[in-house]
């Protein structure tokens, strides 16, 4: 009985490291995840901004020409 117990440990034991393992793995695989999708907003904010200025240059030279 006592080697059934000490077997039992040793398995939960291990199913307890493969389980924090594969935590720590979702936790940095979601983490890298949430950096790419603020990489592509931050990427999407520069897009927006530099098309605004090309917006506005536009319609200053529209205007000086009227």
């Amino acid at each position: 009985m006592a080697g059934f117990i000490a077997n039992r440990f040793m398995v939960l034991e291990a199913q307890l490291q493969a389980s924090q393992t594969q935590h720590g793995a979702a936790a940095a695989a979601s983490q890298q995840r949430e950096q790419q999708l603020q990489a592509q907003i931050e990427e999407l904010q520069q897009q927006n901004a530099s098309q605004r200025l090309t917006a506005y240059a536009a319609a200053e030279e529209i205007a000086d020409l009227q």
